[in-house]
C-alpha cells in the first residue's frame, strides 16, 4: 500500500524537509495501533545513508511534523475502527 502524501503549501526553503520527512516516514515502523513515531536512531542512520545533515532545529521540526502525522493517523484510524463498528452493529452493511 503506497502511502499518501498530502499537497499543502510547503513555506519557501521547507522543500528539503518536506521531502526528508516523507522518505523518512516511508521506513517507519508500524505497530498494532498504526505508525509509530520516528526515532532518532532512524533519523541518524537514514541521515548517513543518505548523506544529509540536519541542525538540531531541523530535528525539532521533523519531530514536530511526525507529531502532526501521528495525530493525523491516529484519528483516522479511529474513525475507520468508528465505521467498522458501525457496520458490524448494522449486520455488516456499511452506513452511508
Amino acid at each position: 500500500m503506497e502511502e499518501k502524501t498530502p499537497d499543502p503549501e510547503i513555506p519557501e526553503g521547507g522543500e528539503r524537509l518536506w521531502d526528508s520527512f516523507w522518505q523518512l516516514s516511508a521506513e517507519r515502523q508500524h505497530g498494532q495501533n498504526g505508525p509509530l513515531p520516528l526515532t532518532s536512531v532512524q533519523i541518524t542512520s537514514w541521515c548517513d545513508l543518505m548523506g544529509e545533515y540536519f541542525h538540531p532545529e531541523e530535528v525539532t521540526i521533523l519531530r514536530k511534523m511526525d507529531g502532526a502525522y501521528l495525530s493525523a493517523a491516529g484519528e483516522e484510524i479511529s474513525n475507520n475502527l468508528s465505521r467498522y463498528r458501525a457496520e458490524q452493529s448494522s449486520g455488516g452493511k456499511p452506513n452511508g
